[in-house]
């Protein structure tokens, strides 16, 4: 995973004194990319959906989840998946994951898919 730095930036905002904004949204990708720190987002969006828990139960971790169905996922390949703040944020990601150098997930209506991401602040 390659921690951007529009991550890099909301982190260290939300966990500050002052608050901030937070990821809210994960997304999956549908192509294949490089990725580093420069990486603004995924480079094929889709299927995204709504952060559905937060663990922060870590000091400055937190522990971000989000769960598809197979009937969602129907017919799909993802090849990685970013975390962003809000929906249709095109090119705002705060990580952003791409596997496709080592394979694919391809989703024929049996699978489903859960993520689980934990940010930390170093």
């Amino acid at each position: 995973m390659v921690w951007t730095n529009v991550g890099k930036s909301g982190n260290s905002m939300l966990m500050g004194p002052s608050g901030g904004t937070y990821p809210s949204f994960m997304e999956l990708d549908g192509g294949s990319q490089g990725i580093s720190v420069s990486t603004s987002g995924v480079s094929s969006a889709y299927a995204e959906k709504s952060i559905s828990s937060y663990d922060q139960s870590i000091n400055n971790e937190i522990l971000l989840t989000t769960n598809w169905n197979s009937v969602e996922l129907s017919g799909t390949t993802c090849y990685g998946f970013g975390v962003k703040e809000s929906t249709g944020d095109s090119g705002a990601d705060w990580a952003v994951v791409n596997f496709a150098a080592t394979g694919s997930i391809n989703f024929d209506g049996t699978k489903e898919l859960q993520l689980q991401i934990r940010l930390k602040n170093k």
